[in-house]
């Protein structure tokens, strides 16, 4: 069949455009996984269920973890970023249900997605899921350690999970201490802990008399969390309920929404239940927490502190702004540098010798202005 030029550009543009719209896929690990002990079948898509309405697409046998990155057009970015965890009772993934499907909606507020395929099945003997957690916590290092790269802000990172990658993600933000493997390179100097976390129907999280089982404790240094259960779901709601209960104890940040029907498994599709209403209850949490809001704009600061000409050994320059926590830079030898957001600041210098009208914003008489470019201030303090 011979075919026109215009087919043939047709065709060319449409291979284009379908090729450019596939998200990129980073691997977790640098090489093998670590903690592997045997080779798995080959990574596939398991058998769809008789009788679903919509089918699901199950990935099994995954010993390659990776991150595929979904982003929202440039112009819409907030800054803001979150790793998925599909569930699957450690068995299999929901890719589409719990992951690429929830990808799309958070690219929709602005937020660049990074979907999990962690280890599954569960290996033999592994009953804590310690490798889904290595593949977790390094995921949450890797994508922090790429913020510049995808223009994400590293302070505004966190992870969603359903179901047993509810379980994960409780894990990720419980265990951030507590690295699951040897550091591999300078990716693992990173920190693996979620900012904030969004849970969906966890599992496994309490005993059962319905208590949260002790290494799902929180502490006041637990990320805040957003959950969403139903309360007629097979996986009981009491995982929920108790962590909920348990972070404001600690005092962390929690909301909780649980509803009446809706089982297990809803993803964010369209349900005869309100439960398919909550996307929009966490995006509300999400924006009122402030992690939808773009970051400042930043620019570089250094520069030298010295008294009556002698280098401050060490102390602190604080830069002072109505309404907003005081921006803190280290002094070493006398030197300065950070980030630090733009605008006009009231600086107080604290240190040993520094005289006292430099320690308080009310009376400092020094005043500064961060621009967009390069900033580089000298204070000679008499």
């Amino acid at each position: 069949m011979k075919l026109t030029l215009l087919s043939q550009l047709t065709i060319l543009c449409s291979a284009i455009v379908s090729s450019a719209a596939e998200p990129a896929v980073i691997n977790v690990w640098p090489g093998k996984a670590p903690g592997e002990t045997k080779e798995l079948p080959a990574e596939g898509l398991q058998a769809p269920k008789a009788k679903e309405v919509k089918a699901v697409k199950r990935v099994q046998n995954v010993s390659t973890p990776t991150l595929t990155v979904f982003q929202p057009p440039a112009e819409q970015r907030n800054g803001a970023a979150v790793v998925i965890a599909p569930g699957g009772g450690y068995n299999i993934l929901a890719w589409d249900l719990e992951g690429t499907e929830v990808a799309e909606w958070l690219n929709s507020l602005g937020v660049t997605a990074f979907v999990l395929k962690y280890r599954v099945p569960k290996r033999e003997g592994d009953t804590a899921n310690k490798l889904p957690l290595m593949d977790a916590q390094r995921a949450m290092s890797l994508v922090r350690s790429k913020a510049s790269d995808y223009g994400i802000d590293p302070a505004r990172i966190g992870m969603l999970g359903f179901s047993a990658g509810g379980n994960l993600t409780a894990a990720t933000c419980l265990k951030f201490g507590e690295r699951q493997y040897d550091k591999l390179d300078a990716v693992d100097e990173v920190s693996c802990r979620p900012d904030f976390a969004v849970l969906i129907y966890p599992a496994y999280l309490v005993d059962d008399g319905g208590q949260l089982k002790p290494e799902y404790q929180p502490t006041k240094e637990t990320p805040p969390m957003f959950f969403a259960h139903a309360l007629n779901d097979g996986v009981t709601p009491d995982s929920s309920i108790a962590l909920t209960r348990a972070l404001k104890a600690v005092g962390v940040h929690a909301e909780l929404h649980v509803y009446d029907g809706g089982g297990h498994g809803f993803g964010l599709r369209k349900s005869e239940f309100p439960v398919h209403t909550w996307p929009a209850r966490c995006g509300e949490w999400l924006a009122v927490r402030g992690f939808l809001k773009p970051a400042a704009p930043t620019a570089s600061l250094k520069g030298t502190v010295t008294i009556a000409g002698a280098p401050l050994p060490e102390g602190k320059v604080e830069l002072h702004a109505a309404g907003a926590e005081p921006v803190v830079l280290e002094i070493r030898n006398g030197a300065y540098s950070a980030t630090v957001p733009i605008g006009k600041f009231s600086v107080t210098i604290l240190g040993k010798g520094v005289p006292e009208k430099y320690s308080a914003p009310a009376v400092s008489p020094l005043k500064v202005e961060i621009t967009a470019t390069a900033n580089e201030i000298r204070f000679d303090l008499k």
